[in-house]
Parts: C-alpha cells; structure tokens; sequence
C-alpha cells in the first residue's frame, strides 16, 4: 500500500460519517416542527367530524319529554278542542292521550269533545322504540252551554184550588266552572187572581224536588182585569260559589192562589262564563 493511503482512506470514513450524522439531526428536526404544525391544525379545527361504529359504545340522544297543548284550555259543552303533541321530544314511537272522560287516542294530534262540564286533567303519554316512558297532563275546564229556554201555560178556567208551586220553569245551572249571569221574565196575560212568584235554588234535587231550597226571590200579587210581568236578574254573586261543584237548578215558579188567567209565559235566559272557578 503506497504510503499515505490509509490516511486517505480514514478521512475519507471519517467524512462520510460526519454527513450521516448531520443528516439524522436534520430530519429529527424536521420531524418534530411537523408534528407541531399537525398538532395546531388540530386544535384550531372546530368542526370535527362524526365517525359512526357498531362497538358498544354509548351516544348521548335528545331526552324523551312530553308537552301536550291545545288550542284551547277553556271550552263549552260539545265543542271541539284540537291537542297537539308536536312540541313533544326525543325519540318517540307511540302517543297515548287520555282525555279523562273514559276516552283515549293514540294519533299525533287529535281532537276531542266534552259532553259534561268541569275539570279535566288531559294525560300524553309517550314511548321510545327503546321502551323509555314520559308523560306530561294539562288542564281543561268545560263550561255548560248557555241557556235560552221559554215555557207557556194557558189557563181559561176559574181557578179555585190553591197553589204553592204551581207552573214553572227549571234549569240545571251546575255543576259548572262559573256561575252564570241572566234574567228571568215572567208574563202573566188576562189575570184576575192573587199569585205569588218564587225564584228559587235547589241543590242536591232528586226527582221528586227535594234537597235544600234557598229563595232567591218571593212576591206575593194581586191583578185584577190585567196584565203582569216580572223580570229578575241573576248575578254570579248572588249564589253560592259552592253550587258550581255541586247539583244545583233554579226554578222560577207562579203559584196561583185564586182566580183565573188567560196565559203565563217564563222565560230564562242565562250565560255561562268560561273559568271563574278552579
């Protein structure tokens, strides 16, 4: 081996060594400033995309809840409330309304009657295809239908017999959600008699008239070849507010004592409001 050749030989390695090493520094440095730059991007991207899986793992779903409406919540006697469920959330397979009159439904959003007045607790009861129940009630109050009703006795005979009661006129007036306002009108024609007018309140009435009578009005009168009318007024305050919880009617009544009349016409006219009693 000519002198100096080893010499060569060993820079030459030596050198080659040097390179391999600059290298590895430089792409462990380049490495690393990539990985930070990935590492940013991911903390600055705010919209991160759902990846579905059949493992079991457990997705959090919007909570079954139940919110029944209507488009009404007060209502006379047979008119049509509308209920809705679409306010409803969560995954729902199966609605059951209950009307709380006996009757049930199981559409989306019915719609419904009451033939009886009072208070009614409406129930929706929902269920996931999962089996999960929820169920919400709102309140309806139904009112009984307002009253416009005339009756007409003719008389053309002399009346001899007394009567306390005699000919009347009667209407159920409870149970109710407000007492009603009103008039009562009697028309006596043709009368040479002595009678007495009552306006009265019975509660608690069985078939044969009895329970416990109140007098709301009483008048004794004496018409002679003439004529007579009356008109009464009712006002809410002037019965019991207890009545609209219970079985009350009114009854304007024309007891004839004596004598003899051609026609007796009473007429009652009486307007229920809508949601006086809770």
């Amino acid at each position: 081996m000519p002198p100096g050749t080893f010499r060569l030989m060993k820079n030459h390695y030596l050198s080659i060594f040097i390179i391999i090493i600059i290298a590895t520094i430089i792409i462990v440095i380049t490495i690393k400033f990539d990985g930070k730059n990935n590492l940013k991007e991911l903390n600055e991207n705010k919209s991160i995309p759902f990846i579905p899986n059949n493992n079991n793992t457990s997705i959090s779903v919007m909570a079954l809840m139940s919110i029944p409406t209507a488009d009404k919540y007060l209502a006379y006697c047979h008119e049509i409330i509308h209920f809705s469920s679409n306010q409803s959330q969560g995954d729902i397979s199966k609605r059951i309304w209950n009307f709380n009159d006996g009757m049930t439904s199981e559409q989306i959003n019915p719609s419904h009657y009451y033939e009886h007045p009072g208070w009614y607790n409406v129930s929706l009861l929902l269920i996931s295809s999962y089996g999960n129940k929820s169920s919400a009630k709102i309140r309806i109050g139904i009112q009984m239908n307002n009253v416009d009703w005339t009756l007409n006795y003719s008389y053309a005979v002399d009346l001899k017999l007394k009567q306390t009661s005699g000919p009347g006129n009667k209407v159920t007036i409870s149970p109710n959600i407000g007492n009603p306002t009103g008039i009562i009108e009697i028309s006596i024609l043709h009368a040479t008699a002595s009678f007495e007018i009552k306006i009265c309140l019975w509660q608690n009435i069985s078939d044969n008239y009895t329970g416990d009578s109140m007098i709301l009005y009483s008048e004794k009168k004496v018409v002679i070849n003439n004529n007579y009318s009356f008109i009464y007024y009712i006002n809410p305050s002037d019965l019991p507010s207890e009545i609209g919880k219970t079985n009350a009617t009114l009854r304007a009544s024309v007891g004839i004592q004596e004598g003899i009349c051609i026609d007796i016409s009473i007429h009652i006219s009486l307007f229920f409001p809508l949601g006086e009693y809770q």
